[in-house]
């Protein structure tokens, strides 16, 4: 996290960071991001990106830090967290 919060005082328009396990296999469109730096799970490569460009395009991630994951495969016993809208 000391990394993210360097990247954050650096003043940079956008951020992104992702706290999850990596799978390389075809994008599922459920990937999800939320400001909660305590949720970590499992996502796919593409539905990374898929998220990262929608991120680029919105105003509303402008030097926010977020956790990104699939909603389908979030670690049990996690706490509830809000999913970040970005529409």
């Amino acid at each position: 996290m000391e990394i993210a919060n360097n990247m954050k005082n650096s003043h940079l328009p956008k951020l992104y960071n992702k706290s999850t396990v990596l799978k390389s296999e075809p994008a599922t469109n459920n990937g999800i991001i939320t400001e909660n730096p305590q949720i970590v799970g499992t996502i796919h490569r593409a539905d990374v990106a898929q998220l990262v460009c929608r991120c680029l395009n919105s105003d509303h991630t402008n030097n926010k830090i977020f956790s990104a994951i699939d909603r389908n495969m979030i670690y049990p016993g996690l706490p509830e967290f809000v999913e970040f809208n970005l529409d």
